[in-house]
């Protein structure tokens, strides 16, 4: 596969320079406690972050997320496949909270989502205050929301439920879909295209 499908686009390759040498890019897709697992045009890597790395982070938004870019280079030494996070590329979109306790700092849970599939019910669980609160949040983190609305086939009001989620949305686009009837998918797939990053909420 290449950068591209994963993702990679001139946002981030303006942000390469000469100073990165023979730096290479990956995209966080996993992270463990000690260790990020990244993939790559060389395949799938295991990445650490040297000491130097985390001394010049001052807070924890500045150490990689899942949907992050960075470039790496191999361990001298290491096992194959294993490489160190040389540098964090800046973030297009990022999904943030602030962290829990006395020390107010951001926690960033995801970066570099283009599209968040906002999930509901159209049962019992259909709640259009918690869509909005979902579609604030899609919104600040940069990336684009897209309502889904599934259950199709167990409502019998939809009508309804999507006259009260109009001026909710406010111009964000609702799909209405049946997984159980496999009712509603050409829509949805429109936006699930190579290069392109969704998530659910």
């Amino acid at each position: 596969m290449t950068l591209d499908q994963f993702g990679w686009n001139e946002f981030f390759a303006q942000q390469i320079n000469d100073a990165d040498g023979e730096s290479y890019a990956a995209r966080v897709w996993r992270q463990d406690i000690n260790q990020y697992h990244l993939m790559s045009e060389q395949g799938n890597l295991i990445g650490t972050l040297p000491g130097k790395f985390r001394n010049q982070a001052y807070s924890k938004s500045d150490m990689p997320v899942v949907g992050d870019w960075v470039l790496v280079n191999p361990v001298i030494g290491g096992e194959r496949g294993t490489v160190q996070i040389d540098r964090l590329l800046n973030r297009k979109t990022k999904f943030s909270r602030k962290e829990a306790g006395d020390v107010v700092d951001e926690q960033i849970v995801a970066s570099n989502i283009d599209y968040v599939f906002i999930v509901s019910g159209l049962d019992a669980d259909f709640n259009a205050f918690r869509i909005e609160r979902y579609l604030l949040l899609s919104w600040e983190s940069g990336a684009t929301p897209i309502i889904v609305l599934n259950k199709a086939d167990v409502c019998s009001d939809i009508d309804e439920k999507l006259r009260v989620l109009e001026p909710i949305a406010q111009g964000t686009p609702i799909l209405v879909i049946s997984a159980q009837d496999n009712i509603g998918f050409a829509p949805l797939n429109e936006y699930i295209q190579p290069g392109k990053t969704c998530a659910l909420l």
